[in-house]
């Protein structure tokens, strides 16, 4: 007989930029979130890292005006899946353009 497995469960923290106002090919008004980064639950994350992510981000997607922030989720990852609670993120940074 073999034995059951216990589930592996791992907790981290994903990193996303929202964005929200006047970007695209078009420049018309829209609202986006981009996963920049993802740590373990327990590892350092500095803004000042963070940031010029958002930056490369921004031009990339040419971003006009309005809206911007870095926001921290956590998840959890089971068996190949993401679970997360709903309104659990945590703004680290926020301005707007």
């Amino acid at each position: 007989m073999t034995q059951a497995t216990v589930p592996e469960s791992r907790n981290v923290l994903d990193y996303q930029v929202v964005v929200r106002g006047l970007f695209g090919r078009n420049r018309t008004a829209k609202f986006a979130m981009f996963k920049v980064r993802r740590a373990d639950a327990g590892a350092f994350v500095d803004l000042a890292d963070l940031l010029p992510l958002m930056e490369s981000k921004l031009a990339e997607i040419k971003f006009k005006s309005g809206y911007v922030a870095v926001k921290e989720y956590p998840v959890e990852l089971r068996n190949g899946f993401e679970t997360f609670v709903l309104m659990s993120e945590r703004t680290l940074h926020e301005e707007r353009r």
